[in-house]
């Protein structure tokens, strides 16, 4: 079993709550084709993006799921990894939630997303 497969329960739990916008199949040929980064771990995992704007480089973290205590861990071993490849800040698109349990890690609101089916 990989990594990955591990963590897929993780990872379909995040995608489920989410919009629709990627497979798990979709994520895993993210990574394998190095456009996504994963953090695999004991009791979560999260995926990273490494995002260049044209005034700025960011790590997107792109899903988690797991146990909070991990992802809290992932998030700073993530946020010195994306710093050693150039980048200036990360960001994220969760639920609401994440806003207040990342504010303690210097996370700000910057915008709200809003979107429409149809």
């Amino acid at each position: 079993m990989t990594e990955f497969d591990r963590c897929a329960p993780w990872l379909q739990a995040a995608i489920d709550k989410g919009w629709n916008t990627h497979t798990l199949d979709d994520v895993r040929r993210m990574v394998a084709e190095g456009k996504a980064q994963l953090w695999p771990a004991s009791r979560g995992a999260m995926v990273t993006e490494v995002v260049n704007f044209p005034q700025r480089r960011v790590m997107n973290i792109f899903l988690a799921g797991g146990e909070l205590d991990q992802l809290l861990d992932m998030e700073a071993d993530a946020t010195r990894w994306c710093k050693t490849w150039g980048a200036t800040g990360a960001m994220l698109h969760g639920r609401k939630g994440w806003e207040k349990v990342l504010a303690e890690r210097g996370y700000r609101h910057l915008y709200t997303v809003l979107g429409k089916d149809f």
